[in-house]
């Protein structure tokens, strides 16, 4: 009877920590795709500030502000290296959701 407690204790724990990892690996998802965009529109804008736009009449900024231009250049690569490190942790957070189900059966939390 001991034994079949423990079993039921352990299953529960196991299903709670796999719904508590699905709302992390969702939200750690959810950020790395965030900053990612973000960061991308950045160098679309940036790009604009580098060449210009004749078409619209936007003059090259970085002719004029050589310190601005270099500073965002270390932003944006800053921020790409931030949105590399948050997808080896969302990499690492769904390994861990994962190893808790069978490689067998579709969506089947493993035994003990």
């Amino acid at each position: 009877m001991h034994d079949h407690v423990e079993a039921l204790l352990l299953k529960s724990y196991i299903v709670d920590n796999c719904s508590n990892l699905v709302f992390n690996t969702c939200l750690i998802s959810a950020a790395v795709y965030t900053v990612f965009a973000a960061n991308s529109a950045a160098v679309q804008a940036s790009t604009f500030a580098l060449i210009g736009e004749s078409s619209l009449q936007w003059m090259k900024l970085c002719n004029r502000f050589t310190r601005f231009c270099t500073q965002i250049a270390g932003a944006l690569l800053c921020g790409y290296v931030a949105s590399i490190f948050m997808a080896v942790i969302s990499a690492m957070s769904a390994y861990n959701l994962f190893r808790f189900y069978s490689s067998k059966q579709f969506l089947l939390l493993k035994g003990k």
